[in-house]
């Protein structure tokens, strides 16, 4: 059985930011969208902070606040220019339903009315439909970590990709 995901954790470091080789393009509320690049997939690069850092409370970063520019601007936002194809993963976890969607295909889900679940698994060779994008590069396992502190905040969201941490925000 999980632990408790509303007791506070010591562990955290207090250095705020977005760490690892990933976009966070929109947060909120149990709510991300972040994208990898399958290039950066296939050559895994050191981790460290991100340029496009999360707004401070000083800066009045709502939260609810796009990170990326080119987020909603229309145009397939999964082929971008000079970076190859990208992996969008949203993870949602409003009305009572968690949601694991990667390029809009949902891989994972359980309800959540009593226990929100912080760590989600998902073996994408066994979902139905990936055969092609595992052959072009997609990663064949899924991980999230998530640490939550009062009132269901994320402290921590934790993302693993064939076992290497991609992508590592503090909050």
């Amino acid at each position: 059985m999980d632990s408790n995901p509303f007791a506070p954790t010591t562990a955290i470091s207090e250095d705020f930011g977005v760490f690892g080789d990933a976009i966070l393009v929109r947060k909120g509320f149990l709510h991300r969208i972040i994208r990898f690049s399958l290039s950066s997939l296939a050559t895994p690069s050191t981790t460290g902070r991100l340029n496009k850092e999360l707004p401070s409370k000083e800066s009045g970063g709502g939260p609810s606040v796009p990170i990326d520019p080119s987020y909603g601007r229309g145009g397939d936002p999964l082929a971008v220019s000079g970076e190859g194809t990208l992996v969008e993963l949203v993870y949602n976890g409003w009305w009572f339903l968690q949601r694991v969607h990667l390029n809009n295909r949902l891989v994972w889900w359980a309800i959540s009315w009593t226990t929100i679940r912080s760590r989600i698994s998902v073996n994408l060779s066994e979902q139905p439909g990936f055969e092609s994008e595992l052959a072009a590069g997609f990663p064949g396992h899924l991980r999230i970590e998530i640490n939550f502190i009062r009132g269901l905040r994320i402290r921590r969201f934790r993302v693993w990709l064939d076992d290497q941490i991609r992508y590592d925000e503090i909050c």
